[in-house]
């Protein structure tokens, strides 16, 4: 039998090819639905319907469904280049989350819109672009997220706002009444009147209540007291369970309108080749301290220049140094206000000295005449609160919202048939 000689090949190990891997430059970008600045060189954001000049950035970022007056956004960015921002609005339903809703539904335009072209800071040591935006109209009632984004990638997200826009439908009677004797808690109770139409799913009516233009601490009222049904009223009130208001104090303010004279609260001004420093007199905790009246702004802030120029341009930005004296607590301590949306985060948060026994904390802002508290927070999270620094007090002044939404049944979305804003003291 013949031998048969094959030839042998050799085969080449078998190997895996190297697959690059794609790095996403906008990961850690992710969409949020609540007020957010991605950018730590984004300051002074500003959302409020335009009105008076003087005190228009003090409103809330609220307006009626038709109304002429639109609603403004702008803020500096302290980067040395311009940027090219774009814009799309969302329709979102009572809970923040994205309604279903198509965008021809509750916008005219294409939904994709450029922001004006920037303009420089001049006569200021911080350099930085000022934006402006104004935002389009809408024609649906309800809650809305302005995205801001670089021009050209969607993903590439600046900032997050919110804004709502409710209908004129339901009326809404508010007040503030007392729990009970040597309590700071301040009820809100309030009736709304449907009358214009039939209610068909009562289940669809909630109710939110904002104190001072907070969202941690907002109430939502799912279910009403009492339902007057002859009058065709609904009965609402805070003081089920834990949702509740303290009634808190009054806001601390500083004026940092001049660095040549010494504002309100003003220890000392200095204006240096690179940049300005202002330090604020030291504050003391207050709450042992009895109740006193004075004005705020609940929290907000005003920028300006006692000089006179555009405060949109011309107004510098400072290093602010706050110092509180006090004992070490347990939570961390924040300085808190509208001009950081209320967020607790590490650039607000101070720094207890045990030398000297007091915390401290140094914010870049821009002038103007700012409110401000000390807030305090649990390591592990939770609602922000004041009044073991700051006291609280049932006569103290806060300005509430009242935002009434309503989803008839069948309706692919919640309406906001009514919106009201009051003080505490009115």
């Amino acid at each position: 039998m013949a031998t048969i000689f094959t030839h042998c090949i050799p085969i080449p190990p078998i190997t895996k090819e190297k697959v690059k891997k794609v790095v996403d430059p906008f990961a850690h970008k992710k969409f949020v639905t609540h007020d957010f600045n991605y950018e730590s060189t984004l300051k002074s954001v500003m959302l409020y319907p335009l009105g008076n000049i003087t005190t228009q950035s003090l409103e809330s970022p609220v307006i009626y469904l038709g109304q002429t007056a639109p609603l403004i956004l702008e803020f500096d960015d302290l980067r040395a280049e311009k940027s090219s921002f774009s814009a799309k609005i969302i329709h979102c339903n009572q809970n923040w989350k994205i309604s279903s809703l198509n965008e021809i539904e509750f916008i005219n335009d294409l939904n994709l819109f450029e922001f004006e072209a920037p303009k420089a800071s001049y006569n200021t040591r911080q350099k930085y672009f000022h934006y402006t935006f104004r935002v389009p109209p809408v024609k649906a009632s309800g809650n809305y997220l302005i995205k801001v984004f670089r021009k050209g990638q969607e993903r590439d997200l600046v900032m997050i706002r919110r804004f709502m826009v409710y209908e004129k439908k339901w009326e809404i009677t508010p007040a503030v009444i007392k729990a009970d004797k040597n309590n700071p808690r301040q009820i809100v109770i309030c009736k709304v009147h449907y009358g214009g139409e039939e209610l068909d799913n009562p289940k669809g009516v909630k109710v939110l209540i904002r104190q001072n233009q907070r969202w941690d601490n907002a109430v939502l009222l799912p279910k009403f007291s009492g339902h007057e049904r002859t009058n065709k009223n609904l009965l609402y009130k805070t003081e089920l369970g834990t949702k509740v208001f303290r009634g808190g104090n009054e806001f601390r303010r500083f004026d940092m309108s001049s660095f040549r004279f010494i504002g309100q609260r003003i220890y000392s001004a200095e204006t240096l080749e690179s940049g300005n420093i202002v330090t604020l007199e030291v504050d003391q905790p207050r709450v042992k301290n009895t109740y006193q009246v004075k004005q705020d702004f609940n929290g907000g802030y005003i920028v300006q220049d006692e000089r006179g120029g555009d405060a949109k341009f011309a107004t510098d930005y400072a290093k602010v140094k706050f110092t509180l004296k006090c004992d070490e607590l347990d939570d961390n301590v924040y300085v808190m206000g509208k001009f950081n949306n209320w967020k607790a985060s590490s650039a607000n948060e101070m720094t207890y000295n045990l030398e000297t026994h007091q915390y401290e904390a140094t914010l870049l802002l821009k002038q103007g005449i700012y409110d401000y508290m000390y807030g305090h927070k649990p390591e592990k999270g939770g609602v922000l609160f004041f009044q073991q620094i700051e006291g609280s007090h049932f006569k103290a002044r806060n300005q509430y919202e009242v935002f009434v939404y309503y989803r008839p049944l069948n309706a692919r979305t919640d309406q906001l048939v009514g919106y009201t804003t009051f003080a505490s003291g009115d």
